[in-house]
């Protein structure tokens, strides 16, 4: 009890957390058949970040 009464004072929430925990898992079978873990970085950084790193097989 005494956690929650200080989450509540502090207005501290995972719902963030929670939020792109989840998105992340949704993107993983998006995933399958790609054969280096960078792919999978590349698409969620892509997703959830608005940032646009380098493609893969591309210069």
């Amino acid at each position: 009890m005494p956690g929650i009464e200080a989450a509540l004072r502090a207005h501290v929430s995972t719902a963030l957390i929670e939020s792109t925990n989840t998105k992340l898992r949704l993107l993983q079978p998006m995933a399958f058949g790609f054969k280096e873990p960078e792919q999978l970085i590349a698409l969620a950084l892509l997703d959830r970040g608005g940032y646009c790193p380098p493609l893969p097989g591309r210069s």
